[in-house]
């Protein structure tokens, strides 16, 4: 099963880490702590009943994998909608080997679910178009519920979904009854969340973009097709024109065309109403946010190739497309790491050398702790969380272990899973005084070991936004040894006067 491939080949991270931790709490409290949190329940819930049958924590990667096999069997059945078995296959082959769709099936988050509701919205709204039937507007309605409660996103395909209907009914009122009378329990259950969606919709605004940017546009091409850059954008681009080519190709026999024109007008207005929203508060054009138009962008550019009547072009656009995901699938196993970067915003290339790099590093703090040390994890703001919230989870939360955070933590930036006396703002908020500290680091190890922080101009003329360490210089702490995995650090420091001699000799540590 290719989404298996290298399952356990990264440390869990601080978004998977943000998961397990709401798994603490029973199902009601579950929803009770998402009201603090950038997502609503649903997820949790299944991974918690993932948990409780299975027992395992790093294993409810397994329940990614089993949803993400999933995914490729609703593309066949989107494809079935619009054209014959061969095409269907074709597009559920898409759903195999796009890059978002892997990434999302191996790691601890709800977006892969949330790709498998997109796509089952659109069928069954597809066939209750068809049909009207009442099972079909039902099953899209409880589609729609549970795509909201895993990802708020969601409004964006219903409202399209609701213009369509308008649009294609216009003045005939007797029937709007079948969708609204089936739609009605499911708004009622969305408005239990909607403070909450307004909450939500603030606390994203305080951190991301004011308005989408140009760039944005242009890296959502090469999400949507590959997901992986190939470790440069202008080669990623070439190689993903085959899938952009296709997709306008769809685009432009499809405006027009019967039940295709709803994929096209779905992704249309999912799209302005994405950006209208973005124009009046936070820019939401983010790629794995606007992860609910990628099961249709691959179809419509399966069909913008499939439905050209020249052989030689169909056959060479459709092996542009798929020798593209072949590509973006090679080279997101082949440089695992890396790729995991792409996806990860703001990661930063932390474990780009070393996928292990946060439990390796967190198991030599293990073996050297002892009796009144204390961690400290001290990094730039926007990315100091990405250790500490995975370094307690493997401690398990039995050390003194704090975040420096002299500023305070950003509401998106895991505030929420803080417990008290978890964050420190000065060496004077360690209480008793340690004898060690253990510092956890993103930043540059020789800021911290380098011999110019011994020198007498050093301690004498303090370290420039550096006041903790500045601090703990001045309580005769000094560096003694640097444990190094991947682009993470972990500087020992001792008292002048306290002998950790025999201590380090029983271990030997990296470098």
């Amino acid at each position: 099963m290719v989404h298996s491939l290298r399952l356990f080949d990264m440390d869990l991270w601080f978004d998977e880490v943000a998961i397990l931790f709401q798994l603490e709490y029973d199902f009601a409290g579950i929803w009770d702590f998402c009201k603090s949190e950038n997502f609503p329940p649903f997820y949790p819930w299944i991974a918690k009943l993932w948990k409780i049958t299975f027992g395992s924590d790093l294993g409810i990667r397994y329940s990614s994998v089993l949803i993400g096999s999933l995914i490729p069997l609703a593309f066949y059945a989107l494809g079935r909608e619009v054209g014959n078995r061969r095409f269907a296959v074709l597009v559920a082959i898409t759903g195999i080997f796009s890059g978002p769709i892997l990434y999302f099936s191996q790691i601890i988050r709800m977006y892969g679910l949330f790709i498998l509701l997109a796509s089952l919205s659109y069928l069954f709204f597809i066939k209750a178009l068809r049909t009207d039937h009442w099972k079909y507007w039902f099953l899209t309605a409880l589609v729609n519920l549970l795509a909201f409660y895993t990802f708020l996103f969601a409004v964006f395909f219903i409202a399209a979904e609701f213009v369509i209907v308008v649009w294609l009914r216009r003045l005939e009122f007797r029937r709007y009854f079948r969708p609204l009378l089936a739609h009605l329990p499911s708004f009622l259950l969305i408005l239990l969340w909607i403070t909450t969606f307004f909450t939500r919709y603030r606390v994203h605004g305080s951190y991301l973009t004011p308005s989408p940017p140009i760039q944005e546009f242009y890296e959502s091409w090469v999400y949507f097709g590959t997901g992986v850059n190939f470790g440069n954008w202008p080669i990623a681009f070439v190689i993903n024109l085959p899938i952009l080519i296709g997709f306008i190709f769809g685009c432009w026999r499809s405006l027009t065309k019967g039940i295709t024109s709803v994929f096209v007008w779905l992704f249309i207005l999912s799209v302005l109403f994405v950006l209208s929203t973005s124009l009046v508060g936070a820019g939401f054009f983010w790629r794995r946010y606007m992860l609910f138009l990628l099961p249709i962008y691959l179809l419509i550019a399966i069909y913008g190739w499939y439905c050209l009547s020249n052989n030689r072009v169909r056959n060479l656009g459709l092996s542009g497309v798929f020798l593209a995901l072949i590509l973006g699938t090679a080279f997101y196993y082949s440089n695992y790491t890396e790729a995991h970067d792409l996806f990860r915003n703001r990661w930063h290339t932390i474990e780009r050398i070393d996928g292990h790099s946060m439990s390796k590093g967190a198991q030599d703090i293990t073996e050297l702790f002892r009796e009144g040390d204390v961690i400290v994890h001290y990094s730039t703001p926007s990315v100091r969380s990405f250790t500490f919230f995975p370094f307690i989870y493997y401690h398990n939360r039995k050390y003194s272990e704090h975040l420096l955070a002299e500023d305070g933590v950003a509401d998106h930036a895991g505030v929420q899973y803080l417990k008290p006396g978890d964050t420190i703002a000065r060496y004077a908020d360690l209480d008793p005084e340690p004898f060690g500290i253990f510092i956890v680091t993103l930043s540059d190890a020789a800021v911290f070991t380098a011999d110019i922080l011994e020198s007498e101009m050093v301690l004498s003329k303090p370290l420039k936004g550096m006041t903790f360490l500045n601090e703990i210089f001045a309580a005769e702490f000094k560096p003694e040894k640097t444990i190094t995995h991947g682009n993470i650090s972990i500087i020992y420091f001792a008292k002048a006067d306290v002998n950790t001699t025999t201590k380090y000799n029983t271990h030997e540590m990296g470098n």
